[in-house]
């Protein structure tokens, strides 16, 4: 088999030429990760949902601008940190939530979005809005407290997060 001769176009270079159904392709594939972060970091799926939409407005804003360095996800996740401060448990009742608990506001939000969004030291830099140093020693910090290794707190965060579905009309409501 030769080459393909009729490559799709990438729906980001697509995005950043204004097309829209690009733009709804680009940011349906962030929304998911971020309604996580959102729902583990505002604790309400009200909340979170205006976090997540506040999250992708800022990413389309970007896909505008022609710059979601390092990556979309990034770029939203930061969108999705700036919408609050997060919302404390009214009890804290599982060992998830006491782990996360024990650590500072910095630091759980550095693990939270790593894993939610799944994060590498730059994205997470950048969502944090630090240097890459900075956010690597949070996230590091962090991942030392805690007592689940990333896997397990992957697999916990998403047992938590799928007892809330994901909202219809997130993605039409930021391009709104």
């Amino acid at each position: 088999m030769g080459k393909n001769r009729y490559p799709k176009p990438d729906p980001m270079e697509l995005a950043r030429e204004g097309d829209e159904d690009a733009m709804e392709q680009v940011l349906g594939g962030v929304v998911a990760p971020l309604f996580d972060l959102a729902l583990h970091r505002y604790r309400q799926p009200v909340r979170a949902e205006l976090a997540t939409v506040e999250g992708l407005q800022l990413l389309v804003s970007a896909l505008r601008q022609g710059d979601v360095s390092p990556s979309p996800v990034a770029v939203a996740a930061r969108g999705v940190l700036r919408s609050g401060a997060e919302t404390r448990p009214a009890s804290i009742a599982t060992d998830l939530e006491r782990s996360l608990e024990a650590l500072s506001v910095s630091q759980r939000t550095a693990l939270l979005a790593a894993a939610s969004c799944d994060l590498d030291a730059e994205e997470l830099g950048h969502a944090l809005e630090m240097d890459l140093d900075q956010a690597e020693e949070l996230h590091r910090e962090a991942a030392t407290r805690f007592e689940l290794d990333p896997a397990e707190l992957r697999d916990a965060l998403d047992q938590v997060a799928g007892r809330t579905p994901l909202p219809t009309g997130l993605v039409e409501r930021a391009l709104g």
